[in-house]
C-alpha cells in the first residue's frame, strides 16, 4: 500500500494534492472526539450514579471505567483482577495495563505534537507552519488499538478453559467476554 496516493479515487473536480490538501479535516475531527467524549462522560456519570446510588456498590473496574477507549480497557483490566486471583494471570493482566496506558500516551502526546504552531493541529486558517504525517499516526493508532484488543480479549481465554464446565458453558463464557471487551 502506497500511502503517498489516495486509496479510493477522488470525487470529480477534486485535485489530489497530498502535500496541501485543500481540504484537511482536522476540526471535524476534533469536534466529533470533543462530542464523543461528552456522550462518553454523560455515560460515565450515568453508569457511576446507577453504581453508587441504586445499587450501592462500587468496584475496581467501576473506578476506572471512563469514555476514553483507554480506560474502557482498563475496567476490563481491573474486572479481570477481581475476577482470578492467579498470580501468572495477575502478571499477563498488569502487563497489558502498562501496553494499554502506554499506547495511549503515545498517541495523545504525537497527536499533541503533531503541527508546529501548536493551532494548526485544529485551525484550518493556520497556513504556515509543518505537521507529521497524520495518515501514518492515524494508522499507527489504529494498529495500537487492534493490539491492545486482541490483548484484552484473548487474557481470559486460558482462565476460562480450564474452568471445570461444560465445553458448552465455556464456549460461551468466552464469547460473552469476546463481546463485552469488544
Amino acid at each position: 500500500m502506497d500511502l503517498n496516493k489516495p486509496i479510493v479515487p477522488p470525487p470529480t473536480g477534486y485535485v489530489v494534492d497530498l502535500e496541501n490538501p485543500q481540504r484537511r479535516g482536522e476540526a471535524v475531527i476534533t469536534w466529533v472526539g470533543i462530542v464523543g467524549m461528552v456522550i462518553a462522560t454523560t455515560l460515565l456519570l450515568i453508569r457511576v450514579y446507577t453504581k453508587l446510588v441504586v445499587v450501592k456498590k462500587l468496584a475496581s473496574d467501576d473506578l476506572l471505567y471512563s469514555p476514553a477507549l483507554a480506560f474502557a480497557k482498563m475496567s476490563f483490566l481491573c474486572f479481570y483482577l477481581n475476577v482470578n486471583p492467579d498470580q501468572t494471570f495477575r502478571i499477563g493482566v498488569f502487563i497489558t495495563m502498562f501496553v494499554v496506558i502506554g499506547s495511549c500516551v503515545g498517541v495523545v502526546v504525537s497527536l499533541l505534537a503533531a503541527c508546529s504552531p501548536f493551532a494548526k493541529n485544529t485551525d484550518v486558517t493556520v497556513t504556515g507552519g509543518e505537521c507529521i504525517n497524520k495518515a501514518s499516526l492515524y494508522i499507527a493508532t489504529g494498529v495500537l488499538n487492534i493490539v491492545t484488543d486482541i490483548m484484552v480479549l484473548i487474557l481470559p481465554i486460558p482462565m476460562v478453559l480450564g474452568l471445570q464446565m461444560v465445553r458448552s458453558r465455556k464456549i460461551m463464557l468466552i464469547l460473552l467476554f469476546s463481546v463485552g471487551s469488544m
